[in-house]
């Protein structure tokens, strides 16, 4: 495997306050698939666990190259664990890379939705 195929070079992940008290912005950056999708998870359950409820989590896909399954999967996880806490989670799809896929399987009716990491930060929690 070259270094560009080390799944750590396809993906990037990062988190960094919203500002408010107990948000959280988690940024993504690359390639989600089969053999990079595991960062992803894991970096939003260790997010998770700190957080405290509102929120809310805003997972920051607009610099994302291709989502796959893994990443569909990680953010029904991640619902699913905030729904559980109290926990609002916000996805800010970006580009089509990321917004097609969710809206093929239907997931945009379970998510909450934004276009650009400025309008979901400045929803109201």
């Amino acid at each position: 495997m070259s270094p560009i195929d080390e799944p750590s070079q396809l993906l990037q992940v990062r988190h960094e306050p919203t500002g408010d008290a107990h948000g959280v912005v988690v940024h993504v950056v690359g390639e989600v698939d089969l053999s990079s999708g595991h960062i992803l998870v894991d970096e939003l359950a260790a997010v998770e666990k700190e957080l405290q409820a509102p929120g809310p989590l805003v997972i920051n896909l607009t610099d994302v190259t291709f989502f796959g399954t893994v990443g569909l999967n990680a953010l029904v996880g991640s619902l699913q664990r905030c729904q559980s806490a109290g926990i609002d989670q916000w996805v800010v799809t970006g580009n089509d890379n990321v917004a097609r896929p969710i809206a093929v399987i239907g997931l945009g009716e379970t998510l909450t939705l934004f276009d650009t990491l400025e309008d979901a930060l400045n929803t109201a929690p």
